[in-house]
C-alpha cells in the first residue's frame, strides 16, 4: 500500500540558454579584422551587432557560416 497523501512533485529541468564559449570565441576571432562588428551572447543566442560597409557584412556573413555553427541573429546595420 502506497502513502498518496504527500507526493513530491519531480525536479523541473533546468534549462541553460547560453551560447557555447568557444562558438563565440571562434566566431570573434573570424570577425577580428573586421571594424564595427562584434559578437555577443543575447539570451542564449549569438548575435552579431555593429555597423559596417556592405562588402564587410558580407564578409562576416561568410566567415561566420564557414565555421558552421548553426543558427544566429544578424543585426549588423550596414552604412
Amino acid at each position: 500500500v502506497h502513502d498518496m497523501a504527500t507526493v513530491t512533485p519531480a525536479a523541473a529541468p533546468v534549462e541553460v540558454n547560453a551560447v557555447d564559449a568557444t562558438v563565440l570565441q571562434k566566431v570573434n576571432t573570424a570577425i577580428k579584422d573586421i571594424p564595427g562588428v562584434k559578437a555577443e551572447d543575447v539570451n542564449g543566442t549569438l548575435t552579431l551587432t555593429g555597423s559596417t560597409t556592405s562588402a564587410n557584412a558580407r564578409k562576416v556573413k561568410e566567415s561566420v557560416d564557414a565555421l558552421k555553427i548553426g543558427k544566429y541573429d544578424n543585426k549588423i546595420t550596414v552604412k
